[in-house]
């Protein structure tokens, strides 16, 4: 999809704003999207409309937002549905293995690969949907790859120099901005601009917090039938489960439900049921301030030192990078990297 065809898929998506409301019309949501909030619904109109427009789509947000589910929703309205969704983490291959895992390989390309070789991910999901998740854990050298891939629809396996037809549409995710990493030269800018054909930013839970109450509920009754009891949130839990900003939005919420469901001892889970941090957020929220600064100082060291106390902060209740970057709204590389850089003990 060139510059021209950019622009009208832009017109198209911005003239059928008017006639489509997702929220006036029955059974346009998903079953499985818990959401009443505005933004979300504006998310979802975009992914419907496009789904059969075979442009490639950049979901950004912060992690935990649902960027998979949009994924999915996406390539189950889109033409494609009857043909493979793979979804590919590009955070959690190692950087020794992306390539093969993602291109595939002919026997004996090098050494340990399997005697008759291995089809890639792309491949695999021929006729279908790749979902790379975490995109901007790519190397360059998959980068360069993966842009043959979109612009030529065909790949070459390693140790091979034959081209393979691919028809994929892609979808691509980050909570990193990407347009920041081509800046640093971390991305791609070729890469960068075939991605962003359209681009769609899903909210953080804490900017929809109707939906807060909507998936608690929902959580506390699938955490009802995994566990076999019934158990329901008082007002006073949900007021607090709503005051609370949710750096790991929905994924932590959800981990944050399960857990109140399983210590809790009463039918009725209340406010005293909530994790200590949940609580001392909305302290906060209401007028204690989360940073406190007694002395003047270089507000490059001000700042250096609020990000290292957090950190150690964080590193007390969680036990991996992962966990912590999930808590803080970040990505791991970047939570060792700090870690890294005051000389704190990583777990």
């Amino acid at each position: 999809m060139d510059y021209s065809d950019q622009i009208a898929l832009g017109s198209f998506l911005a003239d059928s704003k008017e006639s489509t409301d997702l929220s006036k019309e029955p059974n346009m949501v998903p079953d499985d999207l818990i959401t009443g909030s505005p933004e979300m619904l504006e998310c979802l109109r975009i992914i419907k409309l496009a789904a059969n427009i075979d442009a490639t789509v950049l979901l950004s947000g912060e992690t935990g937002v649902g960027k998979s589910k949009m994924a999915n929703i996406l390539h189950n309205y889109s033409n494609r549905t009857d043909k493979p969704f793979i979804e590919i983490n590009c955070g959690s291959i190692p950087p020794t293995f992306m390539e093969s895992e993602l291109f595939g390989y002919e026997p004996g390309s090098f050494t340990g690969a399997k005697d008759k070789g291995k089809i890639g991910l792309i491949e695999a999901a021929n006729g279908g949907t790749v979902f790379l998740d975490e995109i901007s854990e790519m190397g360059l050298t998959e980068q360069v790859k993966l842009l043959e891939v979109i612009q030529h629809k065909q790949l070459t396996r390693i140790g091979s120099t034959k081209k393979i037809k691919v028809d994929v549409r892609f979808v691509a995710a980050s909570n990193r901005d990407l347009k920041e990493l081509v800046t640093d030269g971390k991305f791609r800018s070729d890469l960068y601009y075939r991605l962003n054909v359209l681009p769609i930013e899903i909210p953080p839970l804490r900017k929809r917090k109707n939906d807060i109450a909507l998936l608690a509920d929902y959580f506390i009754n699938k955490n009802n039938e995994k566990y076999n009891v019934r158990k329901k949130l008082t007002p006073s839990a949900k007021n607090d489960l709503a005051n609370y900003s949710w750096p790991g939005n929905v994924r932590e919420l959800e981990h944050v439900i399960e857990r109140v469901h399983i210590i809790s001892h009463n039918k009725f889970i209340d406010s005293h049921d909530l994790p200590p941090e949940i609580l001392g957020d909305n302290i906060n929220s209401s007028g204690v301030n989360m940073v406190t600064v007694n002395k003047l100082g270089r507000l490059q060291d001000v700042v250096e030192q609020a990000e290292k106390e957090l950190l150690i902060l964080a590193m007390s209740k969680y036990k991996t990078s992962r966990e912590i970057a999930e808590a803080l709204g970040t990505n791991p590389s970047t939570i060792s990297r700090r870690i890294e850089r005051y000389g704190l003990k990583e777990k």
